[in-house]
């Protein structure tokens, strides 16, 4: 897949059966590169398909990425591989991460939060249970955890 992509002039990421494509591109050459895209990834499913695997459109997402200028002189894109439409997301998740189209971490920050809040009343409701340090490794595995990550 790899020699696919770099034929394409794309950049990509690879982590076990999940693959990234990578564009940067001025915005005077959007259609262009969207074009590239849809090329490359169309390439990517048929050779998938002659190896007995398949793309999996349904977690096939794309974000624009920008500043919030830069983001509103760009006409509405689309991708269309296979004569699927796939729209531009607002923020998509890359090995855990919450990416958004400002780049801004304000989603990931509250995710992060919001997990470790779930998980401290979680130890909190089993406190009276357990012991100090048991409580202590708890914390570090479901909560400090998150937060170094």
């Amino acid at each position: 897949m790899g020699s696919i992509v770099r034929k394409h002039l794309l950049l990509f990421h690879g982590y076990a059966d999940d693959q990234q494509l990578y564009l940067s591109i001025k915005p005077a050459s959007l259609s262009t590169g969207v074009s590239r895209l849809e090329r490359c990834i169309t390439e990517i499913q048929e050779w998938m398909l002659c190896n007995s695997l398949k793309l999996n459109g349904d977690k096939t997402d794309f974000i624009l990425i920008g500043t919030k200028q830069q983001l509103s002189k760009l006409p509405s894109i689309n991708l269309e591989v296979n004569k699927v439409t796939i729209e531009p997301s607002a923020q998509v998740k890359n090995l855990g991460v919450i990416f958004d189209h400002l780049m801004s971490s304000r989603k990931q920050s509250l995710n992060i939060a919001r997990s470790a809040n779930y998980h401290l009343a979680s130890i909190g409701r089993i406190r009276k249970y357990i012991d100090s340090d048991t409580t202590k490794t708890l914390i570090n595995s479901f909560v400090i955890s998150r937060l170094d990550y």
